[in-house]
């Protein structure tokens, strides 16, 4: 069958000459943007070591009697060996060195304090009040954590020190212990210990403002804002429920304070997270390439390196990435309705632009698939959500302290709620707040923090608290 065979050899060398088409247009690099250098250049905050809540948090575990700030530094410092000595990762780098500096006399958390109630999500006074037997053993199991968790609320400073890595060290007991603080501050509250309780919580809320306005890392500056809206509903209840004194007023003011541009903006976290993951194409992406063994012994074979070469330009992806992250950057220091404004007209283009599987992927196709997992656009744009959506949080529950302290009664309230000055007005729309008269709550619409409704209506989301 000469025909058939004429057929095959066409298909064979139609492939050769794709392949070696491919090849030719892989086969030179771009030179890197210039400006990246500049884009690169995050703010760094240089903090002393021993004035760092990162690393005493880090080494919050050590059993009774250790130093938990000298044995985080010692956590720190192996993790960046580990970083540097192992290649590839077979397993997490802080479990490895938390149990090598740790040792078996770690400390473990007891009981379940995730069943505990969160203040940012409802009204919890009264649940507290009923599992005062519970928080009390649950304090009591935990009384050394408990007890440096105070302590870590004394640094002035939180600065991560973050290597290469996707597992490396994120802020980890603190955030567990939150649950009991919150939990004894509410038990000191419904026990007459106000001003005890609101002096806990001023505290808390200023160690978790320091998070999130100091925290080099997305992820880090989101927890901070998480757990400063807790304390901060939880302080708005106390408000609510008891006759304050002025002295107790104030700490209440101090906490619901609102939030500051550097606590609210994620610029520096994105500039940070491009720098990281630039950094890790440049060192731990390379060696996907390289045979499996010991560091100093691998060695790419000629059909490895051909494949790289074929599939993977370094340069182009760096420059790729670049140019997602100065996207989302220059997103994350919009205004709350400029934010909204792009979400609605330009977000859902820009990913499906960034996304679009076409003939541009021929050159340099490795490369432009993890940068669209990395730089994700509307995945990031949740995290910017959450910070303007913590701030109409901080808003609404200052309207309800307003008000209280004005003695709103409910015909009143719409009228008043019209009249409030835009800065307790919803940051997306300069809009006062809805009342729902049947539910006893007032709310504003936000931006929904979930990535399937954004293509629906960005202004889907709520935050609303109970008057």
């Amino acid at each position: 069958m000469p025909g058939f065979r004429i057929v095959i050899k066409g298909f064979f060398l139609l492939a050769a000459v794709l392949v070696a088409l491919v090849g030719l247009i892989n086969a030179f690099d771009e030179d890197l943007k210039p400006e990246i250098e500049s884009f690169a250049q995050y703010e760094k905050i240089s903090v002393p070591d021993d004035q760092n809540a990162y690393f005493y948090q880090m080494g919050m575990a050590a059993s009774k009697g250790a130093d938990p700030m000298q044995l985080g530094q010692k956590i720190i410092a192996r993790a960046f060996e580990l970083d540097v000595q192992r290649g590839l990762a077979t397993e997490p780098i802080l479990f490895t060195a938390e149990h090598e500096v740790l040792g078996k006399n770690k400390i473990e958390v007891t009981g379940n304090l995730y069943s505990l109630c969160q203040p940012r999500k409802t009204p919890c006074l009264d649940a507290y009040e009923k599992s005062r037997s519970k928080i009390r053993n649950l304090i009591n199991d935990n009384r050394l954590l408990f007890q440096r968790s105070k302590k870590l609320r004394t640094f002035p400073h939180y600065s991560e020190r973050k290597g290469t890595d996707l597992d490396f060290p994120l802020p980890g007991y603190s955030i567990v212990v939150q649950q009991l603080t919150l939990a004894d501050a509410a038990l000191l509250a419904n026990s007459g210990k106000l001003f005890n309780a609101l002096v806990v919580l001023e505290e808390e809320a200023h160690f978790w403002r320091i998070v999130s306005r100091e925290s080099h890392t997305i992820i880090g500056k989101i927890l901070g804002l998480i757990y400063f809206d807790n304390v901060a509903s939880l302080a708005a209840q106390i408000d609510s429920r008891y006759a304050l004194t002025v002295d107790q007023k104030n700490k209440v003011d101090n906490i619901l304070s609102p939030l500051t541009p550097a606590e609210l903006s994620l610029s520096r976290s994105i500039r940070y997270e491009y720098f990281w993951n630039a950094d890790l194409i440049r060192n731990t992406l390379n060696q996907m390439w390289l045979k499996s063994g010991e560091q100093e012994n691998y060695n790419a074979g000629l059909f490895t390196r051909l494949l790289q070469a074929t599939v993977y330009q370094e340069n182009a992806t760096i420059n790729d990435i670049y140019d997602r992250f100065l996207l989302i950057e220059k997103v994350s220091r919009y205004s709350a309705p400029e934010f909204l404004a792009h979400l609605k007209t330009d977000a859902v283009k820009v990913e499906h632009d960034l996304t679009e599987v076409g003939f541009h992927y021929i050159y340099n196709p490795f490369g432009k698939t993890i940068n669209s997992i990395a730089g994700n656009h509307i995945g990031m744009m949740a995290y910017i959500a959450r910070a303007h959506n913590t701030d109409a949080k901080i808003r609404l529950l200052s309207v309800k302290r307003q008000l209280r302290k004005n003695k709103i009664r409910s015909s009143g309230t719409k009228r008043f709620l019209d009249n409030l000055p835009s800065k307790l007005r919803n940051p997306y729309t300069n809009e006062p707040p809805t009342w729902n008269q049947k539910k006893g709550i007032i709310y504003y619409k936000v931006v929904n923090n979930k990535r399937e409704l954004l293509e629906s209506d960005p202004l889907s989301g709520t935050v609303s608290i109970n008057l």
